[in-house]
C-alpha cells in the first residue's frame, strides 16, 4: 500500500468517526459519515465548478468518478447535505493525520522566493514560498 493510499484510508477512519446528526433508524441508501467527509475533502482535488455533477459526467462516460477511484466513495453526497452534516464537526479530529502527513513529507525548507511583504523596524517580513523535497529523495514504498 502506498504512502498516499495508508493517508487516505486514514483519513476515511477519521471522516467515518465524525459525529452523525441524523436520527432515527438508519436506511440502506444513507450516505456513510466517511463518504460525507471524504466528498468533502476531494472537493479540494477536483477544481471544477459543479463537483458533483463533473463526478457524475466521469461516471456515465467512463464508469467510475474520480471520488470512486481516488478516494474509495461509493455515494457522493450534495454540498448542502455535505456542509449540513459536517458543519459544527471538530477540526480537531484531523490533526493526527495532519502532522502525520506532514511528518511523511518530510522537512520543509525555505525556497528562497520572498513573495511581498513590508519592512519594519529594519527587518523585512513577508510570505515565504516553501518547497518539499523531492519524490526522487524519498524511498519507494
Amino acid at each position: 500500500m502506498s504512502l498516499v493510499d495508508e493517508l487516505i484510508a486514514e483519513l476515511k477512519g477519521v471522516c467515518a468517526g465524525l459525529p452523525d446528526k441524523r436520527t432515527g433508524p438508519r436506511r440502506d441508501d444513507d450516505y456513510a459519515m466517511a463518504d460525507i467527509g471524504l466528498s468533502a475533502f476531494s472537493i479540494l482535488f477536483m477544481g471544477s465548478p459543479s463537483f458533483r455533477a463533473h463526478q457524475r459526467a466521469l461516471a456515465e462516460g467512463h464508469g467510475r468518478s474520480n471520488c470512486e477511484t481516488l478516494f474509495g466513495i461509493s455515494a457522493i453526497p450534495s454540498d448542502n447535505y455535505i456542509r449540513l452534516m459536517l458543519d459544527g464537526a471538530a477540526p480537531v479530529a484531523f490533526d493526527g493525520l495532519f502532522f502525520k502527513a506532514i511528518e511523511a513529507a518530510g522537512p520543509l525548507t525555505p525556497s528562497g522566493e520572498g513573495v511581498g511583504g513590508d519592512k519594519i523596524g529594519g527587518r523585512r517580513f513577508g510570505v515565504v514560498r516553501w518547497r518539499l523535497p523531492s519524490p526522487a529523495s524519498h524511498p519507494p514504498d
